[in-house]
């Protein structure tokens, strides 16, 4: 099943940026400034795999920038290991470990105001459910 053939069926463009296969450094290509720029909704879908990614990394960075900057709702689904385990590549990239550590932050932050994402990590196994109730 094509997700976003599915959306743009209904009116919906949609964006699949390929960064996460990016393990190098460099600049968040144009392609996805521009979709960013262009968009309303971003959901940012992580697994283990794209938390090894130096790409996926940075353009984690700019998400929320868009989202200061003007109306861009960002909803995380966190498909991962709590927390995210960036490990290895901050250890590749010492420099950039404590930004990406403070926007995987503000992503779980996000992510824990939708159910969805809660409830989609639980179904994957990543995230125990919230026996206190509390959040």
């Amino acid at each position: 099943m094509d997700f976003g053939y599915d959306l743009s069926r209904n009116g919906i463009k949609s964006f699949k940026s390929e960064s996460w296969k990016e393990k190098s450094f460099k600049p968040i290509d144009r392609q996805t400034l521009e979709a960013l720029t262009e968009s309303k909704v971003a959901v940012v879908m992580t697994s283990d795999e794209e938390a090894s990614s130096a790409g996926f990394l940075e353009e984690l960075l700019v998400i929320p920038e868009f989202q200061e900057k003007r109306s861009l709702t960002v909803i995380p689904i966190l498909l991962t290991k709590h927390p995210l385990d960036i490990e290895e590549v901050s250890q590749l990239f010492p420099e950039r470990d404590r930004m990406w550590r403070t926007v995987i932050a503000k992503l779980e932050n996000i992510a824990a105001q939708y159910s969805l994402s809660r409830n989609l990590a639980v179904i994957h196994g990543t995230h125990a459910p919230d026996q206190a109730g509390g959040g």
